[in-house]
């Protein structure tokens, strides 16, 4: 970028570009993120950090089943839970969530400017699960067996995780 005189105050300013308009640039996550007034709280670090090892290790399972000679492993998250291979359609779907959880907890703990709206729709993606989590047994009733409503407990760190992070988005 050049530096040109800016139309309003006729002084010279670094951000204008080649015709002397002022270049757009939306303020990153990580201004955001790294002003004093807001600070990435230690709960969410945790969480974080456990999501992005997670994500690592998610796709060394079927190797690490291969060399221990196990042909089938638990999978759970959110409510979503199996146990079988790691190549079934099940087990890949509940593997991509801990993948895109590490990915978007990579983005918010790196400061990254996507991180912010990654984190969001996956802390909404995991409500939606968690929530159907609850109410699938509920629907899909088997008329033999005693079901009842199963809280998941996901919930109630999702909801303060989701009002922090509209927080710092709105700034």
């Amino acid at each position: 970028m050049k530096t040109g005189s800016c139309p309003k105050c006729k002084k010279e300013h670094s951000q204008l570009s080649f015709n002397n308009q002022a270049s757009k640039k939306i303020p990153a996550a990580t201004h955001l993120i790294n002003n004093e007034h807001t600070e990435i709280p230690k709960w969410i670090k945790v969480f974080g950090w456990l999501f992005i090892v997670f994500a690592i290790a998610t796709p060394l399972i079927p190797f690490i089943l291969k060399v221990l000679g196990q042909p089938t492993a638990s999978y759970g998250i959110f409510g979503l839970s199996y146990h079988g291979s790691p190549f079934s359609p099940m087990a890949l779907l509940i593997s991509s969530i801990f993948i895109a959880l590490g990915v978007s907890a990579f983005g918010l703990l790196f400061n990254k400017s996507w991180g912010i709206n990654a984190c969001l729709a996956m802390a909404y993606i995991s409500a939606a699960i968690c929530i159907f989590s609850m109410v699938y047994p509920l629907i899909n009733r088997i008329p033999s067996s005693n079901i009842a409503l199963n809280f998941r407990l996901e919930l109630i760190l999702l909801i303060p995780y989701i009002k922090w992070l509209h927080k710092v988005k709105l700034g």
